[in-house]
């Protein structure tokens, strides 16, 4: 899945991943899931320099906590 957001597939793996995710729903919450993941991951780095940011993995798992 993350070569696929990655774009690193070649383009017939990914039209026949693209086409299974148009109707795995368990894929297409799986592929949410790492969305989810890579902007907690995006967003450690913008914390406020005068705050202590929360341990990363505390974040991670808050984050996939929560509802979609």
């Amino acid at each position: 899945m993350s070569d696929y957001l990655d774009d690193e597939l070649r383009q017939v793996v990914r039209r026949r991943l693209a086409r299974h995710l148009s109707e795995c729903h368990e894929c297409q919450e799986l592929l949410a899931s790492l969305r989810q993941v890579l902007a907690v991951l995006q967003g450690a780095g913008a914390a406020d320099a005068y705050e202590p940011a929360p341990p990363l993995a505390a974040a991670v798992l808050a984050r996939l906590d929560e509802p979609a």
